[in-house]
């Protein structure tokens, strides 16, 4: 991120830079504020809470708790020292561990002819899910032990 600032300083010296800077602390602000925001609707919702970050704090508790918090974790974290490219690399293998869990009942169910009616899948169509379902099923019993042989791709 250090050499986006660089055009504007070459062109307009410290008034470029100072201009540069800010508009990233907005960016990079915004985007924080959005994605807690994401966070606090997600989980509002997922309970049947109050939402909506029009309303006032006393009719929606949880949801501005909720991302004052997202926004606090992540400051945490930032200012940790962690390297966030490594956190999402850690999430995206643990992503591929659950994703056999989160995909098996979707299949079960887009194949259930009681369920779903006219609009359960053909023999065709599950037959190439269930292959699928294997491949991503290796994949997550790979994926730790892959993660750990190769210290995260690094050798």
């Amino acid at each position: 991120m250090s050499s986006t600032a660089l055009p504007p300083t070459a062109a307009f010296g410290i008034k470029g830079l100072l201009l540069a800077l800010l508009g990233m602390l907005f960016a990079i602000g915004g985007a924080a504020v959005e994605t807690a925001l994401a966070g606090a609707y997600n989980v509002t919702q997922f309970f049947g809470l109050a939402w909506g970050k029009d309303k006032r704090l006393k009719n929606a508790p949880v949801f501005h708790a909720t991302w004052l918090v997202l926004i606090g974790s992540g400051f945490a974290i930032a200012m940790s020292g962690i390297n966030p490219v490594l956190i999402v690399e850690y999430s995206v293998v643990f992503a591929v561990v659950v994703l056999p869990f989160t995909y098996y009942p979707i299949l079960r169910t887009a194949s259930d002819k009681k369920l779903m009616k006219g609009h359960a899948n053909s023999p065709l169509i599950t037959a190439a899910g269930w292959i699928y379902l294997a491949i991503i099923t290796v994949a997550a019993v790979s994926a730790v032990p892959l993660m750990i042989v190769t210290h995260m791709g690094e050798g």
